[in-house]
């Protein structure tokens, strides 16, 4: 990273590669939806649907508690189960 980067440089770069991820993402659906019938498709929802309400969860309790911590978090075993699966 060059030194002479200003950090506004930097956030902006990180927003349109956010947003061209995002289009490339939503442009693959239906390239995943063709594959094996649209099994796959079904298969990476229901992963999904699987990972969302823990993750949600400890972002929510992350955002509004202030007292939640790295080790609160530790305690509390909430990172367990995304520490498992990878």
């Amino acid at each position: 990273m060059k030194k002479s980067c200003k950090s506004y440089l930097l956030g902006g770069l990180d927003r349109v590669f956010v947003v061209i991820m995002v289009v490339i993402g939503v442009v693959w659906i239906p390239v995943i939806q063709g594959m094996q019938g649209g099994q796959m498709y079904i298969y990476i929802q229901a992963i999904s649907a699987y990972l969302a309400p823990p993750i949600a969860a400890v972002y929510l309790t992350a955002v509004l508690w202030k007292r939640a911590n790295e080790k609160v978090c530790n305690a509390s075993g909430c990172d367990r189960p995304l520490s498992t699966m990878l």
